[in-house]
């Protein structure tokens, strides 16, 4: 939503530039200037990002340490401060571990 909404102000801020009457060379160039900073303000990651991106990066060295020495109730918590749950439609398990097993249905 906030990105639409800064993607139209710049294309406003663009037309103006392109379209205004009676404006001088330096206000259309203004205009054009805005715009391009906004959309560059588009690429910024914000604080959200930027925490979610950490959390991925220590997902991933406990990955490559198999869990050991991970305090998982306080990662949890971490996760679920970004607005995150448990609740996935992609799960991580050992498929080996589980072909195995046998069937509970079986049983």
């Amino acid at each position: 939503m906030k990105a639409a909404i800064i993607e139209e102000l710049a294309g406003t801020w663009e037309i103006m530039a392109a379209t205004e009457d009676g404006s001088t060379p330096t206000r259309r160039a203004t205009l054009r200037e805005c715009a391009d900073t906004l959309r560059a303000l588009l690429a910024l990651p914000d604080e959200r990002e930027m925490e979610l991106e950490a959390l991925l990066r220590s997902a991933c060295a406990i990955a490559d340490r198999k869990g050991a020495d991970t305090a998982w109730e306080r990662f949890g918590n971490s996760i679920r401060k970004v607005g995150l749950s448990g609740v996935t439609a992609r799960t991580y398990r050992d498929l080996e571990a589980l072909a195995a097993k046998p069937s509970e249905a079986n049983s």
